[in-house]
């Protein structure tokens, strides 16, 4: 989870003490322990240099050391400001100008994030309370989006989908992602804090149903379209399956249900893909041909 840091006080003894430790020919080093680690910039290196100074003598060597130790930081500190401006500033500000509201969906790189705050919070601090404003922001704003999708879940769960043709349905998983991305069992936890209402209780029953899902990775979908999936079989008078006596489900249709869950820009997880194969076994997707490639499907 994604967590504001505030500025801590470094004891510049703490900080002497390690780069001391360090060959003093391996300034890289030393700058990246200064810059990342303790989080200074050569400014904030030198003044609490100079308050050190007020308190304690520095030899001649540890003198010449920090002296250049200062100039090497300065460099350092230029190509890290310099990477910053071109590469870590533009893509924060990427989500602080989109319309994603959720900064886990809009990064799905979580280092590369969390190295851009580390640079904003080393040189562009007041950037950094300002990037952290607008994640709260559009949490606020995704939480009560969220509230209004999960009371229109809810109806729906307790009254069903209308199909083309009149009949209803049952309100299934996929249904579901059309109004949220929140996984249903956080739903419950959040419509607990604002609804009070008995129909909660749909939704619960919902969600225990749909628990323990995870998302299909490029094996996994390897396996299901070589898994054979027939069914409506018919059955002898013994009850044993007449062989090649029902509907199979083809490698088209297949591919046609994990392309309508990305264009649908519905998650592809176990239970999804399993909701769109009762979608056929019951004709709500109906057999025809996918224009979808297998090769784009297992990207």
């Amino acid at each position: 989870m994604l967590k504001k840091v505030n500025k801590k006080k470094v004891s510049f003894s703490t900080v002497f003490t390690e780069i001391k430790s360090i060959d003093r020919n391996n300034y890289d080093l030393i700058s990246e322990i200064i810059f990342f680690k303790y989080k200074l910039t050569t400014f904030d290196f030198i003044k609490l240099y100079d308050s050190m100074k007020l308190k304690k003598k520095f030899g001649l060597d540890d003198q010449s050391f920090l002296s250049k130790v200062i100039f090497y930081l300065s460099k350092f500190e230029e190509k890290k400001i310099e990477e910053y401006i071109t590469i870590y500033k533009p893509l924060l500000l990427g989500f602080i100008n989109s319309d994603c509201l959720d900064e886990n969906e809009f990064f799905k790189d979580k280092n590369i994030l969390q190295k851009a705050l580390d640079y904003a919070f080393i040189v562009d601090f007041s950037f950094y309370t300002d990037f952290f404003d607008v994640v709260e922001k559009k949490k606020d704003t995704l939480m009560k989006m969220n509230l209004v999708a999960g009371v229109e879940i809810v109806k729906c769960i307790e009254t069903g989908v209308e199909n083309e043709d009149g009949s209803i349905r049952e309100f299934d998983i996929i249904d579901y992602y059309t109004y949220t991305k929140l996984p249903p069992i956080k739903m419950v936890l959040l419509l607990r804090k604002y609804v009070n209402s008995p129909n909660l209780l749909f939704l619960k029953k919902f969600a225990n149903k749909n628990d323990n899902d995870f998302v299909l990775r490029k094996n996994d979908i390897e396996r299901r379209l070589a898994d054979r999936t027939v069914y409506n079989c018919k059955l002898d008078e013994n009850g044993k399956i007449i062989p090649d006596s029902g509907i199979e489900i083809s490698d088209v249709d297949k591919l046609f249900i994990f392309d309508y869950l990305r264009k649908n820009n519905i998650p592809v997880t176990d239970l999804t893909y399993a909701a769109g194969l009762r979608r056929f076994k019951r004709g709500i997707f109906k057999h025809k041909e996918s224009e979808t490639e297998k090769e784009l499907i297992m990207k």
